[in-house]
């Protein structure tokens, strides 16, 4: 069985993190329309770093992401990294 590989990003600011996004709490997945739709289903808005929201970004090594908002409007990262 291979490791699970774990990502966390600690970044401190003292920007308000409702309006502030670099600092973020980061998860991956292997099937993100999945979660998309789980997203969906549940009603929680999922946002791209800058506007429109509701869309997927694509990083320049083409792994697709999103972020969230927890309900104390922390921001969680979901990046689609494929199980290797």
């Amino acid at each position: 069985m291979d490791p699970v590989k774990k990502e966390l990003h600690l970044i401190s600011s003292y920007v308000n993190p409702q309006k502030e996004i670099v600092r973020h709490l980061a998860f991956g997945t292997s099937d993100l329309d999945e979660f998309i739709e789980r997203l969906e289903k549940h009603c929680v808005p999922n946002y791209k770093y800058y506007k429109p929201e509701n869309q997927v970004q694509i990083r320049v090594d083409r792994i697709r992401q999103l972020y969230i908002q927890d309900p104390e409007v922390h921001w969680i990262k979901i990046d689609e990294a494929p199980l290797r």
